[in-house]
């Protein structure tokens, strides 16, 4: 059997696409251009990329520093016009499998397809021994592997290139410069997004070329990709002003997110124990890649620091469920024959967590007082109330917390969330994590729905959740308890929010490894 010839180099994209159809029997010249467009920037690339011959040098690896360095580099997405860029600040001894996950958050990609390192002076890997991932190794490629390669190693000093392919299909290729390196502290191995310029461009759409005409494309009718550029502007809601946006922000969140994960997944693997159960279960059924993005959210949430909480503190914190207790009393209370509170209670209770009459019902009927029966429902969930014999009695811990606000602060904060597994308590512990991590309430919906995804949650339609955020409708409860801690009232409009330091302090409390007086 005759064997096809293979590319040469040099080759012209019309020879390689005349040899793709005789070596293949398809012609990309005629598929629709949206499909071919990936397969004909490889093939051009071919005649360059492709090691046809095995690497001839081996990859030249520099000696670690005497000192621990901070390098400063600048991360320019080749090709773009305007330039996409990112000035990002690590620790020089990074492994290039952690950089190229600070990578992906600095540009703002999703890591949804391959990727490879090359060193500075051999851009498309045609000359050296072949930096490879775990899934080149899987496909039994030779090379040195990423996690053995310190950033330090490839670039020292000023100047110093490295080169990173992402997506082989769209063929992102960036230039990584290092503009600086400073000394650091031994500790200090944060990550940071530092400065940056333009949104990062869609995945699968078509590679630099495209992307940086796309705009002028779908508004010019007489340009060859016209239909094509304004049905994916159409599809994807395609903005100028959106690709011109920069939100550093949220970028070096990311980048830091990025870092921290992989360095709190490997201290909650040494030692999973010190960690409280309801962060463990997060980490439950996890990939790899989904528990760091996790744990980047634990260690943000300086789940290991101590949190104390002062008693005025505590006093304002807990001043709905102790207004509950001192109701209730040594005596208890006697309940309707239905089992609610009596309309005396309702109102007492009422007039006091709620002076302002926000609520807009009569609140009198427990049943028809919601933010009341919750209230109740909570509170007796928690272990402070119990029913018994038609009456509503302090239980122990109740009796014993009711005059003490710390210890009372501590025993809420010991049981949250207060939802079970089965009632999305996944998505209470995010919550307590997004805000332990001091994020903004703007963006708790769309990270809380990421969380969800992440532990594999169908979110409901949104008409079904309550205001719009489907989350709310699995933590409801724990919200309303970081709710009553930011404000001291059982309903309050507007509502408090959640971002208050109470609701944050509380928030980080429920997720502390050490707490104060254990």
């Amino acid at each position: 059997m005759a064997t096809q010839p293979q590319p040469k180099p040099g080759m012209s994209p019309e020879d390689l696409m005349q040899w793709f159809a005789d070596s293949f029997g398809v012609d990309l010249r005629d598929m629709p251009p949206q499909e071919a467009v990936g397969m004909l920037m490889d093939l051009g690339r071919l005649s360059q990329v492709m090691p046809w011959e095995e690497p001839r040098e081996p990859l030249e690896l520099a000696p670690p520093p005497a000192q621990s360095l901070r390098y400063t580099l600048k991360v320019t997405l080749d090709g773009s016009k305007p330039p996409i860029w990112r000035r990002i600040t690590v620790p020089s001894e990074v492994t290039l499998d952690q950089f190229h996950h600070v990578l992906q958050a600095a540009m703002g990609w999703t890591n949804s397809h391959l990727h490879q390192f090359t060193p500075g002076h051999d851009r498309l890997g045609q000359r050296t021994e072949k930096i490879v991932t775990p899934f080149d190794v899987s496909e039994g490629d030779a090379g040195r592997e990423e996690s053995t390669i310190r950033l330090d190693a490839l670039v020292t000093k000023p100047g110093d290139k490295l080169h990173y392919w992402y997506d082989f299909g769209d063929s992102w290729h960036h230039t990584v410069l290092l503009e600086k390196t400073e000394p650091r502290a031994a500790d200090d191995d944060r990550a940071a997004c530092l400065a940056g310029r333009r949104a990062c461009p869609p995945e699968d759409i078509g590679g630099i070329h495209f992307y940086s005409t796309i705009f002028d494309s779908a508004e010019d009718p007489d340009a060859p990709e016209y239909e094509w550029a304004r049905e994916i502007v159409a599809n994807l809601r395609l903005t100028r002003e959106e690709a011109a946006a920069f939100d550093l922000e949220a970028h070096d969140l990311a980048v830091r997110r990025a870092m921290a994960g992989g360095r709190a997944l490997r201290r909650m693997i040494g030692d999973p124990g010190a960690y409280p159960v309801a962060i463990r279960e997060l980490f439950s059924g996890l990939g790899h890649e989904a528990a760091e993005y996790v744990a980047g959210y634990v260690d943000a949430a300086r789940v290991e620091d101590p949190v104390r909480v002062e008693p005025d503190e505590a006093r304002e914190a807990t001043a709905v469920v102790r207004a509950f207790l001192d109701h209730v009393g040594d005596g208890g209370l006697e309940m309707t024959a239905a089992g609610y509170l009596k309309p005396a209670s309702v109102s007492a209770l009422m007039a006091e967590l709620d002076p302002d009459r926000a609520w807009i019902g009569s609140a009198t009927v427990e049943r028809h007082t919601g933010p009341l029966l919750n209230a109740r429902e909570i509170i007796t969930g928690m272990g402070l109330l119990r029913k018994t014999r038609g009456r509503l009695v302090l239980t122990k811990a109740g009796a014993r917390l009711r005059k003490d606000p710390v210890g009372l602060w501590w025993h809420i904060a010991r049981r949250l969330p207060v939802e079970r597994p089965d009632e999305g308590r996944d998505a209470a512990v995010f919550l307590l994590l997004h805000l332990a991590a001091g994020r903004d309430e703007g963006s708790m919906g769309d990270e809380l729905e990421m969380f969800m995804a992440v532990r594999g949650w169908h979110l409901p339609d949104e008409g079904l959740a309550r205001w719009g955020d489907p989350w709310r409708s699995f933590a409801r409860r724990t919200e309303e308890v970081l709710r009553w801690a930011a404000s001291g009232r059982v309903y309050d409009f507007p509502v408090a929010p959640l971002g208050s330091p109470a609701s944050r302090q509380l928030a980080r409390g429920a997720l502390a490894v050490t707490r104060d007086g254990d």
